[in-house]
């Protein structure tokens, strides 16, 4: 992974350093959700529901009571909201939020470039706002993720592909050549949220029903990942300890565990991203400076690149 600024002070990332495969994986979120679809048919026990949403949440009687737009009716020792950021699930238990608007609007496409991309990530602190190249398997092939001011987004998505391009080659400074084609544009507004509890008796939010953060680090899958996996360690060992799953003292542990994690997180890209966004000359020189340190130390950077891979002990 190469990231760098304007001025030119750069660090590159090298997955060789830590003898791993790779940094990271860039997978198709349609994709994702087919894997796991086609896992869930080999368990007998799982009663998979879908096309339908839903329209009530009761608790009471030790119990979860859930009510689907068909009517139906269901029951539940532990509901967990993994319904994305504006969860149904969350609003329903009466969760409140921690929000922050951060005045960037994201672009993401898929695109086609002059040059290869050498199975790199490319990532380019712009004034504006962060401009990211994803490698995809061809090697001319990248998915685009670039964050700016809504006007500028707004400015963006209105062009042209041709003039889109042009405009796209110019901001990356030609780090790939020209850009060749490029798929549909989407874009949306990015938004902090953290939840001001992750759990209530009989509920537990994980992904981004309890965080989103800026896409600049790309950790908003990771963070949900690891809360899946704190969750499903801490009811599996409930479960064996004849405990209530869906009970509030099991659910605090899955809460200390993530909600501090994922606040450090939130900090240390809220940080980066106002770091990068500083242009005046002392904050300026303090960054090279910084970067330059960080890209010589390897320790720092195996530390910094654990973090971003997930690596946690559990």
């Amino acid at each position: 992974m190469h990231v760098w600024e304007p001025a030119g002070n750069a660090i590159e990332f090298d997955c060789a350093t830590m003898a791993a495969p790779a940094l990271g994986y860039i997978i198709e979120n349609n994709l994702l959700q087919w894997a796991l679809c086609q896992q869930i048919k080999h368990f007998s026990n799982i009663e998979f529901i879908t096309n339908h949403k839903l329209t009530k949440l009761n608790f009471n009687d030790n119990i979860t009571h859930i009510e689907l737009d068909n009517h139906s009716k269901l029951t539940a020792q532990l509901i967990v909201g993994a319904d994305g950021a504006n969860s149904l699930v969350r609003q329903m238990a009466g969760i409140d939020l921690n929000e922050r608007d951060y005045q960037h609007t994201s672009i993401v496409a898929t695109i086609k470039t002059q040059n290869v991309h050498q199975k790199t990530a490319w990532q380019y602190f712009l004034p504006n706002g962060p401009l990211a190249f994803l490698p995809l398997a061809d090697p001319h092939t990248c998915s685009i993720v670039w964050s700016t001011e809504p006007k500028e987004a707004e400015y963006l998505m209105q062009l042209e592909d041709k003039k889109f391009h042009t405009e796209l080659a110019n901001a990356f400074s030609f780090k790939l050549g020209q850009i060749t084609g490029s798929s549909e544009r989407l874009s949306f507004p990015l938004r902090m949220r953290h939840a001001k509890q992750y759990v209530k008796a009989y509920v537990a939010l994980i992904g981004d029903a309890a965080h989103t953060i800026h896409p600049l680090a790309g950790q908003g899958v990771n963070l949900g990942i690891l809360d899946a996996a704190y969750l499903a360690d801490i009811i599996l060992t409930a479960q064996q300890k004849g405990k209530k799953i869906g009970s509030e003292a099991v659910l605090r542990k899955y809460e200390r565990a993530r909600k501090s994690d994922n606040a450090m997180m939130i900090t240390i890209i809220d940080g980066f991203k106002q770091c990068f966004a500083a242009q005046s000359a002392p904050i300026k020189f303090l960054r090279n400076i910084g970067i330059d340190l960080t890209n010589r130390f390897t320790l720092l950077k195996n530390y910094l690149m654990k973090q971003a891979m997930g690596y946690r002990n559990f």
